[in-house]
């Protein structure tokens, strides 16, 4: 029976089989895809477990087959992308391979110790360490040149070296190297004597001088045939000179940080000499070349000395009729004076030294490096401190530090205002005029400053002592005393802090004018030795070590050595006193030098004239 609502389409359905055979040919391509995957995915030819069955088999063939197929797939991933499966592989290799090293390293020096120990090497041993060789063979031939530097060292006794220098010679890959040393056994041992003199060098602290007889035993035509010896040598002069350009670099980053420029490129040009391509050497190399002078000589004659007391900075305060009036006159320069000094003593060719360079650390005068065409001067500022009495005759009363860390005077007005330049003081005015003229300082040198301690440091009491002693000196002014608060100590001790650091960094050479400014010749051996005492307490902790005396008033203690040994067992090695001419001796452990004082005075009398015409520098309008 026919319906009208069915409908006849003419398509059949696919039968179950076929679907089931197809199913079955997709996950056959999944998994040939699979495999294919995995087959084709990077990885080691070897891991761990194959290197521990054949360490475990004493297999060395299958170690050294595992350590070589390790290797070059290193280099195939080094040329492969570098996925992250790619860097965790080369990463496992790198690791395996180190390990397989420093096992085959550990089990080579194992046997190496026992011919250091004075044993014969079994025939197993020797074929264990042939079967390593391609392992740890850099390793293996480091290991027999320690014993070698051992030997010359002194820490390994002849007889036990040449046993084993013997059973090297059985070893393959070590035969001819070890040969050569047997069969010169005079040559080793002459090395080592020569190598004990170098050592002795390096523990002196002189590591160039080691370098140099290093360097010496490096050229012997000897060692051409011997080359464990020279290997072992230039592997040391190579630790020398790691340890040389440590140290020296060192230095050399403080001088050309403080323009000493000269010191710097002798350093510099030593390092060079070994490290031609450091990049920091070449650029300081160029800094100094633009700095330094063409020509430099060694200056051995006696080197003038030009000193100078605190300046006056106000001539209508110093010179206004009151009773300090006529000491400022003759003891004290003005600052126009000062300043015209410097451009005479610089028209006349003189050149900036530092003060420490003449005299060596044992008191030995010494000659010191000078421009050609220069004469060498040293400026000492002496008897330097600071006092009311003084600020009443214009001298700055203390020193500060301005915005820039510049040092500047400060001037102390009658009602207590302060007024501070760079102008005001000595340094400041120095360190303006080699500014303007850098080759009137050779190698950074600026001067001398020949502290008091007495009333404080550079203006500042610090202690209650020196309190007092400013104190009392200020009563004696009666109504001509300005008011001031008391001193506060925490900041008198921070800014006398700061201004060392300053004055250091500019090269400024710190130096005693004896702590209460006495008068030596006339002082007691017992006097003195106090005086030192409170120098060591209460000036040496803010300065540093003291080493060069500039004798206040002008005298000297050649004639008194007792005491002159009394500041030269404080290691006092540079003493210092007036003369009317340049002269320096070199005394019991310390070296004497003459100094020449520039003051109002000497500008009005012929004292000075060797340095300039004193009637250009004497500004007569601005004294009485």
């Amino acid at each position: 029976m026919n319906s009208p609502l069915l409908e006849v389409t003419g398509r059949r359905r696919p039968p179950r089989k076929a679907a089931l055979w197809l199913i079955l040919a997709l996950l056959l391509v999944l998994l040939i895809g699979l495999i294919l995957f995995l087959a084709l995915r990077p990885r080691l030819p070897y891991d761990l477990s194959d290197y521990q069955k054949a360490l475990d088999a004493g297999d060395q063939e299958a170690l050294v087959r595992i350590y070589d197929s390790l290797r070059l797939k290193r280099l195939d991933f080094a040329a492969s992308r570098q996925t992250r499966r790619i860097q965790e592989l080369d990463l496992q290799a790198a690791s395996l391979i180190a390990r397989i090293e420093e096992e085959a390293e550990v089990r080579s020096r194992q046997i190496l110790q026992k011919a250091r120990d004075g044993q014969n090497l079994t025939q197993e041993d020797l074929s264990e360490l042939e079967g390593l060789a391609p392992l740890a063979g850099h390793k293996i031939r480091l290991a027999a040149l320690e014993t070698l530097g051992s030997y010359l060292e002194g820490h390994l006794e002849e007889d036990l070296f040449f046993h084993f220098a013997g059973e090297m010679t059985k070893v393959p890959f070590l035969l001819r190297e070890f040969k050569a040393l047997n069969e010169a056994p005079g040559a080793v041992t002459r090395i080592r004597g020569e190598l004990a003199k170098a050592s002795a060098a390096g523990l002196e602290g002189n590591t160039y001088g080691q370098i140099q007889m290093v360097g010496d035993l490096l050229a012997d035509p000897e060692l051409a045939a011997l080359e464990p010896l020279a290997d072992y040598l230039t592997l040391r002069l190579d630790l020398h000179w790691q340890a040389y350009y440590e140290d020296e670099i060192l230095e050399i980053r403080q001088e050309m940080a403080h323009q000493r420029t000269y010191d710097a490129w002798l350093r510099i040009r030593r390092l060079l000499t070994y490290y031609p391509d450091d990049a920091e050497l070449l650029a300081f190399q160029a800094v100094c070349l633009e700095k330094n002078p063409p020509s430099v000589i060694t200056w051995w004659d006696p080197v003038d000395h030009l000193a100078v007391k605190p300046l006056i900075a106000d001539s209508e305060r110093a010179f206004d009729g009151d009773r300090y009036q006529a000491a400022a006159d003759r003891e004290l320069v003005l600052t126009l004076e000062f300043e015209r000094a410097l451009e005479e003593l610089y028209a006349g060719g003189y050149v900036l030294v530092d003060s420490r360079s003449f005299a060596g650390q044992d008191g030995r005068l010494r000659g010191i490096p000078c421009p050609a065409g220069k004469k060498p001067l040293v400026l000492v500022l002496e008897d330097f401190y600071g006092s009311l009495p003084r600020a009443e005759s214009g001298v700055a009363w203390r020193l500060d530090l301005n915005k820039e860390g510049q040092v500047v005077g400060v001037l102390l007005d009658k009602d207590g205002s302060q007024r501070a330049d760079r102008s005001y003081t000595a340094i400041g005015i120095l360190e303006a005029f080699i500014e303007e003229h850098p080759d009137f300082s050779f190698n950074g040198a600026t001067g001398v400053i020949a502290l008091v301690g007495e009333k404080g440091l550079f203006g500042y009491p610090v202690a209650d002592l020196q309190d007092l002693a400013y104190s009392r000196e200020a009563e004696d002014m009666g109504s001509e005393r300005p008011p001031l608060p008391a001193s506060d100590f925490t900041y008198n001790r921070s800014r006398v802090r700061a201004l060392v650091q300053a004055l250091e960094s500019r090269n400024w050479v710190l130096a005693s004018g004896t702590f209460g400014r006495l008068s030596l010749p006339f002082s007691s051996e017992e006097a003195i030795s106090r005086d030192l005492a409170l120098t060591r307490q209460w000036v040496e902790p803010y300065t540093g070590s003291l080493t060069a005396l500039y004798c206040p008033f002008g005298d000297h203690l050649e004639a008194q050595q007792k005491k002159a040994r009394l500041y030269t067992d404080a290691g006092y090695t540079l003493q210092s006193g007036y003369e009317a001419w340049a002269y320096w001796n070199a005394g019991q452990g310390y070296v004497y030098v003459s100094r020449t004082l520039m003051s109002g005075a000497a500008l009005r009398q012929t004292g000075l004239k060797r340095f300039f015409d004193a009637r250009k520098v004497l500004a007569g309008p601005l004294r009485p």
